[in-house]
């Protein structure tokens, strides 16, 4: 089926699809910008074009911060990712999975 199929035959899912896609778009952007600190530029802008989910960085981010500051705290940086991750729909999948497989045991 291709997308002008489905337009025609279910617009509202499409339009769903859309909305949910944007939202997602909308967080991964905020998340990757609000991780930003000196030393992450050139790995930010390169997620921030080619699609890379925060999370996927956010290791390799803390490391390079590490580098900078020894002293830093293991979550310097990383609060927003945390917040953005646990309030996004793949979050509130897994945790949903969680819970009925817990609930099944």
């Amino acid at each position: 089926m291709t997308l002008e199929e489905l337009a025609q035959i279910e617009p509202d899912l499409l339009a769903s699809i859309r909305v949910d896609a944007m939202k997602e778009e909308r967080t991964r952007l905020m998340t990757l910008n609000a991780m930003m600190q000196p030393g992450l530029e050139t790995i930010i802008a390169r997620a921030i074009t080619d699609g890379t989910d925060p999370s996927t960085i956010a290791l390799q981010c803390l490391s390079i911060v590490k580098e900078q500051k020894p002293e830093a705290k293991v979550s310097t940086g990383l609060a927003p990712l945390d917040e953005a991750f646990r309030s996004s729909t793949e979050y509130q999948r897994r945790a949903k999975a969680v819970h009925v497989l817990e609930r099944k045991h």
